[in-house]
Parts: C-alpha cells; structure tokens; sequence
C-alpha cells in the first residue's frame, strides 16, 4: 500500500507542476493591453520582507510555553500564518505578472535592452519554480512541519531584476 500511495502522490504532484507549468507558459507569452502598473514600487524587497518572519520557530516555541497550550492552538496558529503567506504570495505573484507583462510589451516593440528578451524566460522561471517550492513548504507547515527554511527570496530577487528592465514611461507611451 506504501508503494502504491507513494506513486499516486508522486502522480498527483507531477500533474500539478505539469498544469502550473502550462498556465505559466499560457500567461507568459499573452499580450492583454497595457497591465497595472501603479500599485508597484521600486523596492519589492522590503514590501515582501515579512514573508520570511512568518515561519520563525521562535513564535512556535513561545505559543508552546504558554499555559493552555494544546496542538489544535498550534495547528490554527499554524493555518493562520499559511493563510497570510498566501496573501502574500498571491500579491508578489500579481506583481510580477504586472512587470512581466510590461517587459513583453516592451520586447515586442523592441525597447529596452538586449538581454531583456533573454530575461523574459529565465526570471518568470526562476519566479515560477521559487514560487511552487514555496507552496510545498508551506503545505508542509500547515501540517506540523518545521520550515525554517521557506523563503521566497529568489522571487523577490527575479522580480526586483525584471523591474530593473522596465521603463514604466516607455511602456504607457507605446501602449
């Protein structure tokens, strides 16, 4: 049963990443008009900065000193910082899109540099791979796990880089 259970899961996550992968390269290469550009700033690293302090093990071990304890207080402490990750990742992730879209844009019109084309594909990878990494941590986390480790850093990072290309003035006057 072990190994049957074991391929299924295999199975099923193969299909997940296959099916993200798909919708990725689907919105990746869609031109829909000139994105939303207003909401981003130049610094994504601090806007993002919180993410990474969500999961510290020192919160876990503080809730565990306290008198009432009991492990479904831990597993809703656990749920509720899952549940503001994700908000925060939903939000990076419609950032990146945003900046993404107005580096195609600006690709296709052939503005900006050279290595922006080369660019286009790498970093919404990297974004894309970090991204999905941290989910799986995350859904670990919600189920007892430690995970001191989740970071979305190289996201951030593959954001902050795209934005580096984009002239948001170049972009509204050639749409």
């Amino acid at each position: 049963m072990d190994g049957i259970a074991a391929y299924l899961f295999a199975t099923v996550v193969l299909l997940g990443v296959a099916a993200c992968a798909a919708l990725a390269l689907k919105r990746m290469w869609s031109l829909d008009g000139l994105p939303d550009l207003s909401r981003l700033d130049n610094s994504p690293e601090e806007k993002y900065a919180s993410m990474s302090r969500l999961f510290s093990l020192c919160d876990i071990e503080f809730l565990r000193s306290q008198p009432g304890y009991t492990l479904q207080l831990e597993a809703d402490f656990r749920r509720r910082r899952a549940d503001v990750f994700h908000l925060y990742l939903r939000s990076m992730q419609r950032d990146f899109e945003a900046i993404h879209a107005a580096a195609r844009m600006m690709a296709a019109q052939g503005i900006g540099s050279p290595e922006l084309s080369a660019r286009l594909v790498e970093l919404p990878l990297r974004f894309r791979r970090t991204v999905l990494v941290a989910r799986c941590q995350v859904f670990l986390y919600k189920r007892g796990w430690s995970a001191p480790s989740i970071s979305v850093g190289p996201a951030v990072e593959a954001m902050f880089q795209l934005r580096g290309h984009v002239d948001l003035s170049a972009v509204a006057s050639a749409a």
